[in-house]
């Protein structure tokens, strides 16, 4: 009969695995029919069969539940849950299947349980919301806060606590005559729910000036806190720290705000004592409003283990990843399975190069209650760390699938997003976590991000105005804030305010001496004259080569670089420079501009000729720079790419051919670029247009003209003209034919122009 009925339950647990209620409900009776067949003996010789028996009672008619409503379904449950007393088999768990039907619950049955386990988080979530169902508020209140307490990440004590807190405070304000223990209790709710502006109104109403100071301070330092004005917040805890008269929320928050700011002395001093925790006495309780009073007044374990993690994550955030061990391990033995130390405890692995701890902590976590989301997240976090950005990002884009997303990953995703270059991306989820979600520690960290993002994409007022921000509002004990600082400096240099960029980093570099590009920028403003009158400082590098980022890691890398071989009168490297910027795209257009400029000071020809190539495909390019380009392919002895340059100027500037001087600068040029490809004529022609525009004949031209005319045996008008002028230039006597003739053919050359 033993192996029958063992048989039966066996048959029954599987085709429950297997969701064949059908087959699990004929196996179920089947196996009952045995059970009601046994004798006293064989009843405590199967204890441990018949407890299995009940308890897959109590799954398949919630599943046959599930498919269609059961008819006194409780009652049902309750039979097997009180076969499971008798027998003394019933657990927590066995009651919790009963619980949660709030609608009929006996609530005997749950004293009977909570004096045996006072502190089980969910029977206590359950008991909650059996009086937020029958409208008392004040009880439901305790024990929801108390669920949580135990249990912070449980999503449905949350969302009943809220709904508890929302519902409670109707309640007291549908009382007109609040006193000032409502006026209390009404605050604690809304900061509970996080209603900051609810709570400045009750604050600043007539009850809110009848509150004792020191609550009324605390609650308001909370509220300007959650609303991001912290110098109102910050102003008032310090007051209250002074006088020791912050209460615990406000000790916390104040915590959180320093350790935002990296302070961790004070952090230290604000959670001395907080970590402490009293174990609550329920020896006395006999019945359930013993357990309530007990629970209301109890020391917080949430509150503890938050201390812990704080004090935990500042020291992490100082690299002390072995005091940060030895804190979060000290409060794991108050909750071992505790999430937020557990995740904490991950980090400090990681910093230690301790993979596999960290990996084997966060599978942990998960099995300790960590959600999926969660895990992603924390997944994506450990690849963040090992620079493993896309993967990073990959993970983060599951989670904001899945979830609405933390200042956590909107930082991770846009840092890892801004790393392999989808900018835009990357812009969109820092955004997100500056300004999508109240304050927290991530916000000057992203806040940082942003910037440096902006100015490495040349959008440098935009930075500016982050800089700005962060240097108000950030301590100076905060390692950001000499970033901030010096980030100012480098805004101010490529915005062009030189004077207000030397003021910012000699400042910064007195305090602490400024290193890399920092560093060089001061050694180009000094260079220039900047600060004079302050006298070089000692440990100020003089401008050398020395000063040359050797691997320019971006556009304004080039451009400092351009910018010192231009003091240090390296024109080509300069220009060099200017092209690797405008290739990066950064004002490509100003910045080959730039380098066609420091070609043409370089004399360096046949690069300016190449840049110029490059240059005409982009852009439309203006007179000076074609004429440059011409003048250099003339220097270089390519005579017919002159010409063809100097043609093609004639037909898009033809005011060039109106200026006198333009053609007398042109048509020696010209003149002498034919004259070495041979074409003596159309030389000839051009010599000849250019000595008659000369008042005073240039002997130089008088003697191509005469080597022109003695390299040819068919001399034209042209060739004879300019002979003759020759002669006459020299002072050689000219026959009354010559002299005749000079004059018919001045007549005929006056009669040509361009």
């Amino acid at each position: 009969m033993n192996t029958i009925f063992e048989l039966q339950i066996k048959e029954v647990k599987e085709a429950l695995l297997e969701r064949d209620i059908t087959s699990a409900t004929l196996k179920q009776e089947e196996a009952s029919e045995i059970l009601e067949s046994f004798s006293t003996e064989e009843v405590d010789k199967n204890l441990p069969l018949i407890g299995l028996f009940h308890r897959l009672s109590i799954s398949l008619l919630q599943n046959l539940h599930q498919k269609q409503a059961v008819g006194d379904l409780y009652e049902k449950l309750i039979v097997h849950l009180e076969e499971l007393k008798k027998l003394d088999l019933a657990t927590a768990d066995d009651y919790l299947k009963i619980s949660c039907h709030t609608e009929k619950l006996d609530i005997s049955i749950l004293e009977d349980i909570l004096l045996k386990e006072p502190e089980h988080a969910q029977l206590i979530r359950d008991l909650g919301k059996y009086y937020l169902r029958k409208q008392e508020h004040e009880k439901a209140w305790i024990c929801l806060r108390k669920a949580k307490d135990l249990c912070p990440e449980d999503r449905s004590t949350a969302a009943n606590l809220y709904e508890c807190c929302r519902k409670y405070t109707d309640n007291l304000l549908d009382d007109n005559t609040l006193n000032i223990n409502q006026a209390e209790k009404l605050l604690k709710l809304y900061t509970e729910i996080y209603d900051s502006n609810s709570c400045l109104e009750v604050l600043n109403g007539p009850i809110g000036k009848q509150l004792p100071m020191e609550v009324k301070e605390n609650y308001l330092a909370i509220s300007y806190f959650r609303l991001a004005k912290y110098s109102e917040a910050l102003a008032l805890w310090r007051k209250l720290h002074e006088k020791d008269k912050l209460n615990s929320i406000s000790r916390i928050a104040f915590a959180e705000f320093e350790a935002m700011n990296g302070n961790i002395e004070m952090v230290t001093d604000l959670l001395n004592h907080q970590t402490e925790f009293k174990k609550s006495d329920f020896s006395s309780a006999t019945k359930i409003n013993d357990l309530l009073a007990i629970w209301n007044v109890g020391s917080s374990k949430s509150e503890a283990l938050h201390a812990y993690a704080l004090l935990g994550h500042v020291n992490l955030q100082q690299n002390n990843s072995d005091k940060a061990e030895a804190i979060v391990k000290e409060g794991l033995e108050l909750k071992p399975d505790d999430v937020a130390l557990l995740l904490i405890l991950v980090k400090v692995y990681i910093l230690q190069n301790k993979s596999y701890q960290a990996i084997i902590t966060l599978n942990f976590a998960r099995k300790s209650g960590l959600s999926e989301p969660k895990f992603l997240l924390e997944t994506a976090a450990l690849y963040f760390r090992w620079a493993e950005w896309r993967e990073a990002l990959d993970l983060i884009n599951q989670y904001h699938s899945i979830d609405l997303g933390t200042p956590d990953s909107s930082y991770i995703g846009g840092v890892a997003a801004r790393n392999i270059g989808e900018t835009t991306n990357a812009y969109q989820l820092l955004n997100l976590c500056i300004t999508g979600f109240q304050s927290h520690a991530l916000t000057i960290d992203a806040l940082y991000q942003r910037a440096t993002m902006s100015r490495s994409v040349f959008r440098f007022e935009e930075a500016m105005q982050d800089v700005e921000w962060a240097i108000r509002n950030v301590s100076e004990e905060n390692i950001l804030h000499r970033k901030f600082k010096i980030l100012k400096g480098d805004l101010l240099f490529n915005l062009g305010q030189y004077e207000a960029s030397y003021k910012s980093l000699i400042q910064t570099h007195r305090q602490q001496a400024l290193e890399d590009q920092p560093l060089l920028y001061l050694q180009m403003l000094v260079h220039s004259g900047f600060g004079k009158e302050d006298g070089r400082p000692e440990n100020l590098p003089i401008l050398s080569n020395e000063s040359i980022i050797q691997h320019p890691q971006d556009a304004l890398d080039h451009i400092y670089n351009g910018k010192v071989q231009i003091m240090l009168k390296q024109y080509l490297d300069a220009a060099k420079s200017f092209v690797n910027a405008a290739d990066e795209g950064y004002l490509p257009e100003i910045h080959y501009k730039k380098a066609f400029d420091m070609a043409k000071k370089a004399e360096a020809r046949e690069y300016l000729i190449e840049l110029y190539h490059v240059m005409e495909k982009k852009f439309i390019l203006d007179f000076n720079t074609t004429a440059i380009y011409a003048f250099a392919l003339y220097k270089t002895e390519k005579y017919e790419a002159t010409i063809s340059a100097y043609e093609a100027m004639a037909y898009k500037y033809p005011e060039m051919t109106q200026s006198k001087e333009s053609r007398k600068i042109w048509s020696h040029t010209i003149a002498h670029s034919f004259q070495k490809l041979g074409q003596y004529k159309e030389a000839i022609q051009f010599y000849g247009i250019l000595l008659s525009h000369m008042e005073i004949h240039d002997k130089g031209f008088m003697k191509r003209l005469q080597e022109i005319a003695e390299q040819r045996s068919d001399r034209d008008d042209f060739s004879r003209y300019s002979l003759l002028q020759y002669m006459k230039f020299e002072n050689i006597a000219l026959s009354e034919k010559e002299q005749k003739s000079l004059e018919a053919l001045e007549i005929q050359m006056n009669a040509i122009r361009f």
